[in-house]
Order: structure tokens, then C-alpha cells, then sequence
């Protein structure tokens, strides 16, 4: 069966392409001014003024700018229930700026999990000891170890007491899948 052409249609908009209704600056009026100022300030008149995330009062330490930028960035596809992932160089933060969002979560939504942060196993204890050091208000239950060790971690972790941060492996959850859907 033949496909439609499409070429002819216009593409759909995406969150990052749509005007806002308070935009008043066509897109042909943006490109005639790029041609003759920075990027940076077309990119500053043609946005609208945005508000930044408050660094939740769980966090200890203070982001970077970058950081900031990306709490900003998560804090708002929460707040649109849209999905997405933080994809950058090794060692810019992206433990932590996932950790700023989640105290963000339980300081201004009061939802303070359970979340469960599924993590290679190389890295499991380096995501425990970050959040023991950014957001120690948090309970977290390292889950690993033998199939009988898992067992007694599991004892009372129905109780939304027991912990608000579950950190485990990619292999873990495949294999206790059965444990981790009768949690939710």
C-alpha cells in the first residue's frame, strides 16, 4: 500500500517552537533581526521573561547556573506532566540536578516519593552517597545484594515511612519486576 505524501503539510509544533500567545514578534520579523544582533539577545526579545525554580530548602550546597538552568528545565516538564531525559558530558551534574528535582518535588508539591531511581550498577553507590550529602532529609534504601539480602530490605517497604528514595540497578529491576510492581 502506498504511503501519503506529506510534504505538503505543515509540520506539527513542538513545546520549543510554538509562540506563546503573548508573542507578539512573527518568526520572519526573528530572522531579519538575527541577521543584524547577537543570538543571545534575539533569543532574550523573543522569550518570554521566565521564572526561576526556588532551590528547594532540602538541598544542601549550591547549584551551579548550568544546574539551575536544568532544575528549571525538569521542574517545568513536571509541571506540564511532559516526559524527558538529561543527556550531557560526564560530570556536569545531572545526580545532582535529578536530586535538586526531587526535593523540589517534596518542598513545593509534598510528594515525597516513593521514587525510584534505576541506575547502572557501577554507580549505585555514588548516587547514595550524593543524595546522603545534597538532600539528607531524604530516607534512602540502597536496594542490591543477594536474592536473600533483598529479601530483608523489602521487610516493611510497603510503608511509605520506610524510605523515599529507592536506588537500584537496571538488572534488579528486571529481576525482582514482580516485587517492584506489587510496591506501587
Amino acid at each position: 500500500r502506498a504511503s501519503a505524501d506529506r510534504s505538503s503539510q505543515p509540520t506539527p509544533r513542538t513545546s520549543v517552537t510554538k509562540p506563546s500567545d503573548g508573542e507578539s514578534v512573527s518568526s520572519l520579523e526573528l530572522v531579519h533581526q538575527s541577521r543584524q544582533q547577537s543570538p543571545s539577545s534575539v533569543l532574550q526579545q523573543g522569550t518570554p521573561t521566565k521564572t526561576r525554580t526556588e532551590i528547594p530548602f532540602l538541598l544542601r550546597g549550591t547549584l551551579r547556573e548550568y544546574q539551575h538552568d536544568g532544575l528549571d528545565w525538569l521542574a517545568g516538564l513536571y509541571a506540564t506532566n511532559t516526559n524527558g531525559i538529561l543527556a550531557d558530558e560526564m560530570g556536569l551534574g545531572k545526580t545532582i540536578q535529578t536530586i535538586a528535582l526531587l526535593a523540589h518535588l517534596a518542598c513545593e508539591h509534598h510528594i515525597w516519593g516513593p521514587h525510584l531511581v534505576i541506575v547502572p550498577t557501577s554507580v549505585m553507590l555514588n548516587w547514595e552517597m550524593e543524595f546522603k550529602k545534597w538532600c539528607p532529609g531524604f530516607k534512602i534504601l540502597s536496594y542490591y545484594g543477594t536474592q536473600e539480602e533483598r529479601k530483608r530490605k523489602r521487610q516493611g517497604w510497603t510503608d511509605d515511612d520506610q524510605w523515599n528514595v529507592c536506588i537500584t540497578s537496571y538488572q534488579l529491576v528486571i529481576q525482582d519486576a514482580q516485587v517492584f510492581k506489587r510496591r506501587n
